[in-house]
This record gives structure tokens, C-alpha cells and sequence, in this order.
């Protein structure tokens, strides 16, 4: 509240020549309201101070320090989406992460951080013992590959030259296992030289087409049965986000997990996934139990609930329904429905769970004209006339339809681009995956780039260049996705920075920083 009213944007509108901005009944556009502050607080959960410095802070035996910044502990930190002061949400202009293109490790503008000897990420959580553990497998860079040549920095003598942070400058090819997986963590360049992959910010819409269940850890051994999961909740099969296991290779209902991955802490997408234990003659399935590929080196913990990022999830082929729980207020949560497991009762994540979740966010409803009341469904006006149903806790839940719709059919103009609210990655970045593009139409102010698989700007794949307010060149999805509630409530699709399988530090801190770029 102090950072809004005092250091950015006031208390009240203004005009261009500083006086207040009024409504059509006289009275001053506040800049922010209550629900603005709750939204915005959620923002700045999990700070915590950090440790004490050996100086100053040593004399006074103090515990922490006050002259360093404060630091996120992701896990106390907010996972879902927060709404902005203008009534849009924090993680609009930014580009969607199911479009990252192809090996974006590899591509022009991808960082990475030099760790020194330590092979431990900073931007999410690996188990500090894999540090020292050598049977952890690692992905180790070959020194014929690009990337390795370009981290590795190469003297005349042949040693290496490593920088503190090397951006690439341009599309490399990826080699020999760079090609088999579909995100990097933390890259081994020679022994006791590691560096982490810093992905660029992106978000996520919250409700997505074919969502899959997803399933973590185990519960007690049972005998001629194994090892249980105890829990699931939709993941994005398009993301990387699940760990790899196969079903019908050991038996047709248990899973081996982490089955033949590339490095421990991988993730993969779905069809990455699937394509592999096809090749093997398996599948992915929602399975009995589970079975370590490698059970010298068991990665799988027990369901995580004070810590949810170090939980790993596993692909399954069930499929999983999201919906929306509204309360009273109006206020929404995300629901996830995995299907249940054949075999036994599988619990869902308490923070995605109908019963169990505390988590609810604001959204912009429709006004009704005449008496600005907003309008959705409560247990008021039974739940919209039937469109969604009433809960054991007297809330409302919906059935979530999704529509991604281009925005455009012809080429627009510099504000209408602006208009947009999903971003877009530069087109330089697609140059060498399986679809590129190309400037299609052009004005004085905007550029269209059509992907080689649609060649027409009317597609949702198509990407228009600008300039900003700020004279910055930004990138816009030529999409626009709504929600639609029991059939009857549109609201937009609401993008996020956290995945809410994947919770990465690295991805909190974006979020803050869109925010602070908001104000």
C-alpha cells in the first residue's frame, strides 16, 4: 500500500496537467481500491531476511541482515495470479512459455549463470546433497557442442576463460544429448565448472486445453504391490514440466520413474515423454505403483506440504478437469479434478483441492448497467440460475470452456497492438526449429511475422512488432483467451509467472519485478 500511495501512482487519477480525474457522476478514479491491496500483497509473501553479515551485524549479535535486499523463500510465496491496478493482471505483455521455442537453451538471448564449482541451481530447489554425490547423474556438455564452446570461452592454450554471465548472440545447434531434452537446469562444463540456464520470464495461462494429471509421492511399501503415489493435480502437457516414468516395460500397471532420463532434476514435456516409452515398447500410464529406474539413486520423496517446490511430479495419460470455485465475494480458486487412479484413492494437491483450498483471487466481473453491481454466480442467485453448482461450503462451482481466438485478420495499427495483453518471443529466436518467420506486412509502426505453418496474419501463431509507450521494441501474440463459466460468465484467461507444478524461485522474482515495472 506505502509503495503505491506514496512512491508511484497516489491515491487519485490525474490528468495530463495534474488535476484530478473524474467519473461521469462527479467523483474521483481512485488508483487503487481494497481488493487491489489484497491482490498486490500476495505479491510480496515470502520475504525473508538474509543471513548476517560478518561485520557491523556481528557486534550487535544480530541474526540477519538489514543492509542486504531481502530474499524470497519461494514456498511462502504466492503461487497464483494477481491482478493489477488497472484491472488487468501482473504477467500481461509477457510472452506464453508453451511458445518457447525448440531447444530455447540454445537460442539468441539465452543466459546463463556461472555456479564456480557449486552444480547447484539458484533459481529452484535440487537436494543439497547432489552437490557432492557422484553416483547424481549431471549433464555434462561434449566439447564438440556450441554451447559448450561458447561457456568453455576457450584460450589459445585451450583452457577455459569463464564469465560470471554469458548471453548467447545467437541460434546454435543443438548436439548429441542437447537434442533429447527439453530444458536445461544446471550444465557441467569441466570438472568443478558448472553453469545454470537462466530461461527468460514468461508466463502461463491458468486454464489450458487437455490438461493431464500429474503424480508425486509414495506412500508405505506394499506387498506384490510396491510403492503408491498419494498425489496428483493438471499439469500443461505442452510444458516441461514432469519428470519422466514408463509403464509396460517392468509390468503393464507399475511405472518406472525417472525412467533413462538425461540428468537428475529433468523435466520433459508429455510428448517427450510418450515418444520415448514408445520406443521402448511402454507407455505412460496412470499407474499401481511406482518403480526407480535407478534405485541406487531414488530421487522420489514423500508428498512435500510445507514445501511444495521440492516435490517432483510424474506424467500420466489420465486426463484431468480444471474448474473455478467462487465464493461470496466473488473471489475465485482454482480447481483441479484429476481422474482418480484405477487402482486406489489418490489424494489432490490441497491447494488445487474443491474441499481443501484457502486460495482465492479477485477477477473483474461484469457490471451490471444500471446498478454497477458486478455479476456472477453465488449461492444468491442459486449459483447463476443452475449454470454452476453449489458446494457443501456454499460457494459455486463452474465448468471452465477455453477460447483462443485471434485478434486480428489484417494488419492493425500501433495502439491496437498495444491493446494486446499476450506477448510473444522475438521471431529471430525460431530461426532454426521446425517453424520459422518472416515479415509478412508492415507499416510505418508495426511488422507482422506469420510462422511458416499459417502464412496469414489472421493466425494466432502471428507476431507484430512495435514500439512501446517507453520507446522499448516489445513483441505481441496476435491471441486473445477468455474463460467462459458454466457456460454463461466470461472472464480472461488469467496468465501467471508460477507454474503451480514446477514453483521455481526464479520465476517469483520475475513476477515481483513485472510488478514494481507495473507501478
Amino acid at each position: 500500500c506505502e509503495i503505491m500511495q506514496l512512491y508511484t501512482i497516489g491515491l487519485h487519477e490525474l490528468n495530463p496537467d495534474g488535476t484530478e480525474t473524474r467519473d461521469e457522476f462527479g467523483r474521483v478514479i481512485q488508483t487503487y481500491t481494497n481488493s487491489d491491496i489484497l491482490s498486490n500483497a500476495r505479491i510480496f509473501t515470502g520475504f525473508t531476511f538474509t543471513a548476517r553479515r560478518g561485520n557491523v551485524e556481528e557486534l550487535f549479535r544480530s541474526e540477519k541482515s538489514r543492509l542486504d535486499p531481502l530474499r524470497i523463500e519461494v514456498d511462502k510465496h504466492d503461487f497464483f495470479p494477481k491482478s493489477s491496478v488497472d484491472g488487468n493482471w501482473i504477467g500481461d505483455r509477457y510472452p506464453l512459455c508453451v511458445d518457447l521455442p525448440q531447444y530455447h537453451f540454445l537460442k539468441l538471448g539465452a543466459k546463463y549463470r556461472f555456479r564456480g564449482s557449486s552444480s547447484l541451481p539458484k533459481a529452484h530447489y535440487n537436494p543439497p546433497h547432489w552437490d557432492s554425490d557422484e553416483s547424481i547423474k549431471r549433464f555434462v556438455l561434449d566439447p564438440s557442442s556450441d554451447l559448450h564452446q561458447q561457456l568453455c570461452n576457450p584460450g589459445a592454450d585451450g583452457s577455459c576463460n569463464f564469465a560470471q554471465t554469458v548471453t548467447l548472440e545467437s541460434n546454435m545447434a543443438c548436439y548429441g544429448k542437447e537434442c533429447r531434452v527439453d530444458d536445461l537446469d544446471v550444465v557441467q562444463i569441466a570438472p568443478g565448472a558448472f553453469y545454470e540456464y537462466i530461461r527468460q520470464p514468461c508466463v502461463g495461462l491458468s486454464f489450458y486445453d487437455n490438461p493431464k494429471k500429474v503424480i508425486t509421492g509414495f506412500s508405505p511399501w506394499v506387498r506384490q504391490v510396491g510403492r503408491m503415489h498419494t498425489h496428483a493435480m493438471c499439469a500443461d502437457p505442452r510444458t516441461a514440466v514432469a519428470a519422466r516414468s514408463c509403464c509396460g516395460v517392468s509390468s503393464s500397471d507399475r511405472a518406472l520413474y525417472n525412467y533413462d532420463f538425461e540428468y537428475h532434476g529433468e523435466r520433459v514435456a508429455l510428448a517427450t515423454n510418450l515418444d520415448q516409452c514408445i520406443a521402448d515398447s511402454g507407455t505412460v500410464c496412470d499407474p499401481r505403483s511406482m518403480i526407480a529406474d535407478n534405485p541406487l539413486v531414488n530421487t522420489r520423496p514423500v508428498y512435500n506440504y510445507p514445501y511444495p517446490s521440492r516435490n517432483t511430479y510424474f506424467w500420466t495419460d489420465a486426463n484431468c478437469t480444471q474448474s473455478v470455485k467462487i465464493r461470496g465475494d466473488g473471489m475465485i480458486a482454482i480447481i483441479h479434478e484429476p481422474t482418480s487412479n484405477p487402482w486406489f484413492y489418490d489424494d489432490t494437491v490441497p491447494f488445487v483441492d474443491l474441499i481443501n483450498t484457502v486460495n482465492f483471487i479477485s477477477v473483474t466481473w461484469e457490471r451490471d448497467p444500471m446498478t454497477f453491481v458486478e455479476l456472477y454466480p453465488s449461492v444468491n442467485n442459486t449459483c447463476g440460475n443452475g449454470a454452476c453448482s453449489v458446494t457443501s461450503d456454499d460457494a459455486c462451482l463452474c465448468s471452465v470452456e477455453i477460447s483462443e481466438t485471434s485478434a486480428f485478420n489484417l494488419l492493425p495499427s500501433r495502439e491496437d497492438v498495444l491493446s494486446l495483453k499476450i506477448g510473444a518471443f522475438d521471431p529471430a529466436t525460431f530461426s532454426d526449429a521446425d517453424v520459422t518467420y518472416t515479415v509478412f506486412a508492415s507499416s510505418d509502426d508495426v511488422e507482422a511475422f506469420v510462422s511458416s505453418d499459417s502464412e496469414t496474419i489472421g493466425a494466432t501463431s502471428t507476431i507484430f512488432k512495435v514500439v512501446d509507450e517507453f520507446g522499448e521494441e516489445v513483441f505481441f501474440k496476435n491471441m486473445k483467451s477468455t474463460i467462459t463459466l458454466g457456460g454463461l460468465y466470461e472472464l480472461r484467461n488469467p496468465p501467471s509467472f508460477m507454474d503451480l507444478v514446477r514453483i521455481e524461485l526464479r520465476d517469483a522474482e520475475y513476477e515481483v519485478d513485472a510488478f514494481l515495472m507495473h507501478l
